[in-house]
């Protein structure tokens, strides 16, 4: 983020985005299923257990390439196992680098694991549709960086990356793809 102090060179203004909709106010910070909310540190295996008990009403399946180093496409199939009624389902796809160590600053960090570098299609999501229980829906989205790298000097706006100029990848074979499906409401 942006804070403490300069922030992470690789804030980004999705990330920025996605931490005033949650309510994010400490790092290091950690949400699961939108209602646990609170430092990694204090995460337990019973808390795992318990989240990981709750049954997942929607399969996420897909396939992504990386081309010519720079493109990343994400084809995603989501079969919903009931009815999804809502018109506030929002799908979000988040390329993630694996490990990052150019940002590191004076708190001790050495590297980072899962920087965010790009929302597909944007931090506010990909509108979908109320779903129908056993009818797949299918979507491709992709991103093309360009440019070079660069290492912004802090988390502030005027040093966030220009998706459209430069770009902040450090290494471009550990790149991922995080598929996630939220109710905006």
């Amino acid at each position: 983020v942006n804070w403490p102090g300069t922030g992470d060179p690789y804030c980004t203004q999705e990330v920025r985005d996605r931490v005033s909709f949650y309510g994010i106010n400490s790092v290091p910070r950690m949400e699961v299923d939108g209602g646990w909310d609170g430092n990694a540190a204090s995460f337990t295996n019973a808390l795992y257990d318990q989240f990981n008990a709750k049954p997942s009403f929607l399969e996420i399946t897909g396939a992504v390439s990386l081309t010519w180093k720079n493109k990343v496409t994400a084809d995603i199939t989501l079969n919903p196992l009931v009815n999804f009624a809502s018109n506030n389902l929002k799908l979000f796809a988040v390329i993630t680098e694996g490990t990052t160590f150019f940002n590191k600053k004076s708190n001790g960090e050495k590297e980072f694991e899962d920087v965010t570098k790009k929302m597909m299609p944007s931090s506010t999501g990909m509108a979908l549709s109320p779903m129908t229980k056993s009818t797949s829906v299918s979507k491709s989205l992709n991103f093309t960086f360009n440019g070079n790298f660069r290492l912004p000097l802090d988390g502030s706006t005027a040093q966030h990356i220009n998706n459209s100029t430069e770009n902040s990848i450090e290494t471009w074979d550990d790149l991922s793809v995080v598929v996630f499906v939220q109710d905006a409401v």
